[in-house]
């Protein structure tokens, strides 16, 4: 923990420059392939920072070291939030996100910031493992629960990989697949202590190969 938060420093003044250039300097410069790194600079800044972040949060999490509040949640209003975040990504890769968003507010009980974070885990990961389709999100209220499902339409986990879900550093895509994953296997991790520690539970409801999976995760319900 202590040599990440060493290397957060540096990485955030890192960032910073490139934001003072980007505000200040951006729309004079003429040479694109110099507007593309200096953009390159800031991408790569914040899935590093993303990393360090997360190696910080296990280690936290592991040692009990992270608060939780308490607090009343509007849950389809986060979903909402993560969505616009995420469709860009998504958009790039032709893949759509589906949300039939209830028309009044779903309250639950958690931490609003925490609760954002697992379906940001949630749905980059579905992204990340989707080639053609796209990804669609149900919620279903149950009588002290409120549960969330993430589908998608992606590669599946193979039957010898389910073993590695929620595992530390662990990547359990379709084996069969040849492609090379980013990501430091912590995303399902972190998620996993996060809503086991607000009282929830997350699973893999179901898996195909080829034709897609489904996460879900239930929290307390006000």
């Amino acid at each position: 923990a202590i040599t990440f938060h060493e290397l957060r420093t540096p990485l955030t003044a890192i960032y910073g420059y490139v934001s003072l250039i980007k505000q200040i300097y951006f729309n004079d410069i003429q040479d694109a392939q110099l507007k593309n790194s200096i953009n390159n600079i800031g991408v790569l800044c914040k899935k590093l920072s993303m990393s360090i972040n997360n190696f910080l949060d296990s280690s936290r999490l592991e040692q009990n070291k992270i608060q939780l509040k308490n607090e009343q949640c509007n849950l389809s209003a986060i979903i909402n939030e993560n969505i616009k975040v995420m469709e860009k990504i998504a958009l790039d890769k032709n893949l759509y996100i589906k949300f039939d968003s209830p028309l009044f507010p779903v309250i639950v009980q958690g931490d609003q910031a925490r609760l954002t974070q697992i379906i940001n885990i949630l749905i980059n990961n579905a992204i990340k493992f989707t080639q053609i389709g796209g990804i669609y999100i149900l919620l279903d209220q149950q009588n002290d629960f409120t549960k969330v499902s993430i589908q998608d339409t992606g590669l599946g986990i193979s039957e010898e990989n389910k073993h590695m879900l929620f595992g530390k550093f662990q990547q359990a895509g379709n084996s069969n697949a040849l492609i090379t994953w980013e990501g430091t296997g912590l995303g399902l991790y972190i998620a996993k202590l996060l809503i086991e520690k607000m009282g929830g539970k997350i699973q893999l409801e179901k898996t195909e190969i080829n034709k897609g999976s489904t996460f879900s995760f239930t929290i307390p319900n006000k």
